[in-house]
C-alpha cells in the first residue's frame, strides 16, 4: 500500500486505516507537513512584508479591516467545510 493511501479520511472523524503501518502513516504526516511550508513560503513571496510595500507604493492603506474579516470568515468556512473544528480556526485566524 502507498504512503498516500495509508490514510482513511472521514469528514467527520479522521481514522488511520488499521491495515496501515505507524512508519507510512508517519510518512505521509510528514509529506503533508513539508506541502504545507512550502505552499505558505509560496505565499510569503508573493507578499514581501506582508504586501505593504506593495500597498504603499500604490497608495494604498496597510490595512483593509473589511477585507481581513471576509478572510476570516472565508478561512473559517474553508476549514468548517473541511471538517476542521472552529476553535481550530478560531486560534489559527488570530480572533
Amino acid at each position: 500500500m502507498a504512503a498516500s493511501e495509508a490514510l482513511r479520511f472521514d469528514r467527520w472523524n479522521p481514522t488511520i486505516n488499521r491495515t496501515s503501518s505507524w512508519p507510512s502513516t508517519r510518512a505521509s504526516i510528514d509529506n503533508i507537513d513539508a506541502a504545507l511550508v512550502h505552499l505558505l513560503a509560496e505565499r510569503f513571496k508573493v507578499t514581501p512584508g506582508g504586501g505593504g510595500e506593495n500597498k504603499a507604493a500604490v497608495g494604498m492603506p496597510p490595512a483593509d479591516l473589511e477585507r481581513e474579516a471576509l478572510q476570516v470568515q472565508r478561512l473559517r468556512d474553508l476549514a468548517e467545510n473541511a471538517g476542521w473544528v472552529r476553535c481550530s480556526v478560531r486560534s489559527s485566524c488570530g480572533s
